[in-house]
């Protein structure tokens, strides 16, 4: 974000809102903005839930919580008596988040987002930096708090701890019944007290991981355990093993027919092209374009009468000898002609001559 500057020339409240940052579960965030107040102005820096149609400051869950006797919102009021000597302040909101993700936007404000106390001035704002990515450690315990470098409380010093609430993460009802099972005391899930909550005029420091914890099962935790110090795996059910086996064997068997079936036809496809290769013959034309010489076309029409001549006298020959076969052919049928056999009629006659 580019540096900025809300004028309010009469007492009213006028903001500017950020993009929609996200901090995922069980992660953390650290949002840093720089301010400059001119004269009896009020700058507000909120970090604002944007789930759902509130549009309301994050609260801190103060009901799970003792010791704290007005409700906790993620917000910074400041004034021109916060100023450091180059004449801006620094202020930094710290959140460790738990089990759920949480959908934020940075609002900038000249007075109030309610509008029930106005400004009237000038506030400006520079370096604006969201890190939602490991942006700090969290201390173990209370004692580590302020003894323990590389963690915020730390880093701030002792001006936050009169504004320190703390909290010891309660155990649920599988971790009661884990640590009566467990006959070693260094076995048991425990959880030490830490701080929850932090504020002085500069700093918010909210850790909900501790009052909306992600639950874990210490039995499981129990079994990666005894895995890990043993280094054996867990034991396979053969059943299971057999199933999963036969699934493998089965999955392998039909790819196998599939290549079969996809071999099958290429060899089949490739012998049909090759028996219609050879059904087909290439064909071809045996006409030239040329101009052909005069010698060429009287010789071709020499040829053409000579072959004319041998036809007709070919012809000729061929319709004698065909009319000599025919007649020779009828006198033999005439000659091969037999008659029926000649009665002899004697008898007859003798027959007669005595009748007489």
């Amino acid at each position: 974000i580019q540096p900025l500057m809300i004028y309010n020339n009469e007492a009213e409240s006028y903001g500017f809102i950020g993009a929609e940052k996200t901090i995922s579960a069980s992660a953390y965030a650290k949002v840093s903005v720089k301010v400059k107040v001119v004269g009896t102005a009020v700058a507000n820096i909120y970090l604002v839930d944007v789930t759902g149609k509130a549009k309301e400051v994050i609260l801190f869950d103060e009901n799970k919580l003792t010791g704290i006797e007005q409700p906790k919102k993620l917000m910074f009021s400041v004034t021109s008596d916060m100023m450091d000597d180059d004449g801006w302040t620094t202020v930094t909101f710290y959140v460790g988040n738990g089990a759920t993700a949480k959908d934020f936007r940075v609002e900038l404000w000249n007075g109030d987002r309610d509008g029930i106390n106005n400004s009237k001035g000038y506030v400006f704002f520079d370096s604006i930096n969201v890190s939602t990515s490991g942006a700090f450690s969290e201390p173990a315990n209370v004692a580590d708090a302020f003894t323990t470098s590389g963690n915020p409380l730390y880093d701030i010093g002792s001006s936050i701890k009169d504004s320190t609430v703390t909290y010891t993460r309660k155990l649920t009802d599988t971790e009661i019944k884990f640590n009566s099972e467990q006959t070693d005391s260094s076995a048991k899930v425990n959880y030490n007290e830490t701080i929850v909550w932090a504020e002085n005029n500069k700093n918010v420091y909210a850790i909900y991981n501790t009052i909306d914890p992600v639950e874990v099962d210490p039995y499981e935790n129990e079994t990666e355990d005894e895995n890990v110090s043993t280094g054996c795996t867990a034991e396979t059910d053969p059943s299971t093993f057999w199933l999963s086996f036969s699934s493998i064997l089965l999955g392998v068997v039909l790819v196998l027919a599939i290549l079969m079936l996809i071999i099958k036809n290429v060899r089949r496809k490739r012998k049909a092209n090759a028996s219609d290769a050879k059904s087909h013959f290439k064909v071809v034309s045996r006409s030239r374009i040329y101009k052909p010489t005069k010698a060429k076309i009287e010789e071709s029409e020499d040829i053409i009468e000579s072959e004319e001549v041998e036809e007709d006298e070919n012809l000729d020959v061929e319709s004698e000898e065909i009319s000599e076969n025919e007649e020779i052919s009828e006198e033999q049928k005439l000659d091969d002609y037999v008659y029926g056999e000649v009665q002899d009629f004697g008898e007859s006659d003798n027959e007669s001559s005595d009748n007489e």
